[in-house]
């Protein structure tokens, strides 16, 4: 690597560590917030609709906006202890319990930003329901030509299964350009 490659690689180093820094200060924000003034789903709702309304006038498209409403609602109900699922999931019992853990969850160092604390709060699949294929299903073998599913609408349904997690089209694509097949 010559001198002028490592200087430049030195720059692109300054400004991904002021972007992962930069990730921090909406999910602060948002933090700060949801502690101070959401306690119940009515304010969870109206908390969602300030904010979404504020991006879509600050210009982000619509389908990126859902999805950011999406990855704060999750974060709400967990501060808020509303959502019985997640907050079973994660022992909150008390919205107290809920804004600690998304504190800690905050705090760790590649997981400060909105998108890693609400990746950290989705309930994982326990190893039984992962391996919910039955013994004849993976007897069968391969189907048929006839018996395939459409490619393009199985893709559809990872796009949508994506979107309803939280991620954006962006993100999708970025995922999409490291897979090897």
């Amino acid at each position: 690597m010559t001198n002028i490659d490592s200087r430049i690689k030195t720059v692109g180093a300054k400004v991904a560590k002021i972007q992962l820094e930069s990730d921090k200060k909406p999910m602060a924000a948002l933090f700060e917030g949801i502690a101070n003034h959401v306690k119940t789903k009515e304010d969870i709702q109206a908390f969602l609709t300030g904010y979404a309304e504020s991006l879509e006038h600050g210009g982000i498209t619509t389908g990126s906006v859902k999805v950011m409403k999406s990855r704060a609602n999750r974060i709400a109900q967990v501060m808020t202890a509303t959502n019985k699922k997640l907050c079973e999931f994660h022992a909150v019992n008390t919205p107290e319990d809920g804004i600690k853990l998304v504190a800690e969850l905050m705090a760790r160092p590649k997981a400060g930003g909105i998108t890693a604390v609400f990746e950290a709060l989705a309930p994982k699949l326990t190893d039984q329901e992962q391996s919910g294929e039955s013994d004849t299903d993976t007897e069968n073998g391969e189907p048929t030509e006839a018996e395939k599913s459409d490619i393009a609408k199985l893709f559809a349904g990872f796009v949508n299964n994506a979107h309803n997690n939280g991620y954006t089209n962006s993100e999708i694509m970025d995922y999409l350009s490291t897979v090897k097949l």
